[in-house]
């Protein structure tokens, strides 16, 4: 059988086709977690994210405003007004400012919501 040894000379050192591959595969290896972990430092990755923005990481948003709320939903700021008068959706009044609760949009997106009308009224054009 014919034997064959290749040697390579590199900044005028010998190196053998094996210690080479062995040289090069270290080197990417090596490369490849640097960036990984720098990766992993710059943003962490996130699997789910919440529908309900959150201005700060460490304190989650606990209610949101009606146009807010109504691009949460999908619906209509007029809409959410209609709900709100069914008592359909929960609100928080502080001042003039009126909140939808996140709890109040979690539970409208779990159970979905009903046609109603309003007392004394035919029923509400959406």
């Amino acid at each position: 059988m014919f034997n064959a040894e290749v040697i390579v000379r590199l900044n005028g050192q010998d190196f053998s086709l094996e210690a080479l591959i062995a040289k090069l595969s270290e080197g990417i290896r090596d490369a490849i977690r640097t960036e990984l972990l720098q990766q992993k430092d710059r943003a962490p990755i996130s699997t789910h994210e919440s529908i309900v923005p959150q201005q700060e990481q460490s304190k989650p948003v606990r209610a949101v405003s009606k146009k807010e709320a109504a691009r949460l939903l999908s619906l209509s700021v007029r809409t959410i007004d209609h709900y709100v008068a069914l008592m359909m959706i929960r609100v928080i009044r502080i001042g003039k400012r009126v909140l939808v609760p996140t709890t109040s949009i979690d539970s409208v997106l779990r159970t979905g919501l009903k046609r109603r009308t309003l007392p004394n009224s035919q029923s509400i054009r959406y």
